[in-house]
C-alpha cells in the first residue's frame, strides 16, 4: 500500500483535503472519562498529528502503526507526542493499560475476515481499563451497497513541499456476500522538482453495517454506546459515509 510507505511525507497533506482533525479531537476530548492525565492508544496512527493535538491537551499518548515510513515522520515531527511503536495494531497486546483506545482514517476497514475483527476487538477489550472507552472510525456498508461500484476519477489536488499531488479513485465490490469488502484503487500522479511520476495503490477493505459492528463489539463483553455519522456528533443516518462507533468497558457492578 504506498499511500502509507511510498507517499507517507504527503499523507497527511492529502487526507487532510477531506476533514479537520481539530473536530476528531474535540470528539475524543468530551468523552467520559478523557482528562488530563488520561492513558490513550491510538491504533493505526499515521504520521501523528492526532497524537500532537491529544497530548498537547493533556493526554498520555501511545501511537502504533506498521509503516515505518509513517512513524519516522511521526517521531520526526512530533518526538514528544507519544510512545510510538512500529507493530501491526492486530498484535498489540496490554491488559487494563489504557482509558482510551481509538482507531481512525479507517485503519479498522483492513480486518476483512470476521475472525479477524473478533480477535482485534477482545484485545481492544483487554487493553482498556474498565469503564474505558473505544472510539472506531469505519466505512459505513449501505451508502456501498447500493453504488457497488465507481470507475477512477479525480478527487483531490494537493500541493504540498513543493511537489503537486493530484488523487483518483474508484472502488468496486469483491468477495462474498456476507460481508461488504471493497476493492479500492488509487491513481497519484505527483509532479515536484524531480519531474512528473504515477503511482497505483491498491486497497482491500471491509464496510460494516450498524448490526455487525454492534454484534462484533459485544462479542467480547464490550458495550456499544453510541453511532455517530462523523465526529460533530451528528446522528447515524444510513446514507453516511462512515460511522463513528463508541463503546465502552463495563465496569465492577
Amino acid at each position: 500500500m504506498k499511500l502509507y510507505h511510498d507517499l507517507a511525507q504527503y499523507y497527511f497533506a492529502i487526507e487532510k483535503n477531506h476533514r479537520d482533525i481539530s473536530q476528531d479531537v474535540s470528539f475524543i476530548l468530551d468523552l467520559p472519562g478523557c482528562r488530563p492525565g488520561a492513558a490513550l492508544l491510538d491504533l493505526g496512527c499515521g504520521t501523528g498529528e492526532h497524537l500532537d493535538l491529544l497530548s498537547r491537551a493533556g493526554l498520555r499518548c501511545t501511537g502504533i502503526d506498521d509503516s515505518e515510513e509513517m512513524l519516522a515522520i511521526a517521531r520526526s515531527r512530533f518526538p514528544d507526542a507519544a510512545d510510538y511503536i512500529l507493530q501491526d495494531m492486530s498484535e498489540m497486546d496490554y491488559e487494563d493499560h489504557f482509558d482510551i483506545v481509538i482507531s481512525l482514517f479507517g485503519s479498522f476497514n483492513y480486518l476483512i475476515h470476521d475472525g479477524d475483527v473478533e480477535s482485534m476487538l477482545a484485545r481492544i477489550g483487554r487493553a482498556l481499563k474498565r469503564d474505558g472507552r473505544g472510539v472506531l472510525e469505519i466505512w459505513n456498508a449501505p451508502p456501498i451497497l447500493k453504488i457497488r461500484e465507481k470507475d477512477i476519477g479525480p478527487v483531490s489536488t494537493t500541493r504540498f513541499d513543493g511537489s503537486t499531488i493530484g488523487r483518483e479513485r474508484g472502488f468496486a465490490m469483491r468477495g462474498d456476500t456476507d460481508k461488504t469488502v471493497v476493492e479500492v484503487n488509487y491513481r497519484y500522479r505527483i509532479e515536484g522538482p524531480g519531474g512528473m511520476k504515477t503511482l497505483r495503490d491498491r486497497h482491500l477493505m471491509r464496510a460494516f453495517t450498524p448490526d455487525e459492528i454492534t454484534r462484533f463489539i459485544e462479542t467480547p463483553g464490550l458495550s456499544l454506546s453510541k453511532v455517530y455519522a462523523n465526529f460533530l456528533s451528528e446522528p447515524y443516518d444510513e446514507n453516511s459515509n462512515r460511522m463513528v462507533v463508541v463503546f465502552d468497558k463495563p465496569g465492577p457492578l
